[in-house]
């Protein structure tokens, strides 16, 4: 059982991993665009 769990952690371990890298990737291009999109809320009652 002790083995399913390491195959397990390390497979999960990855996708996170890889799932982080992928959220690293994205922010970075999309740097100047996070303010809009934190502003979405307030930028949809503004005409803009």
């Amino acid at each position: 059982m002790s083995g399913r769990g390491t195959k397990g952690g390390t497979k999960g371990g990855a996708v996170a991993s890889a799932g982080h890298r992928i959220r690293i990737r994205k922010p970075r291009p999309r740097t100047p665009q996070p303010p809009l999109d934190l502003r979405t809320p307030s930028g949809r009652r503004l005409p803009y």
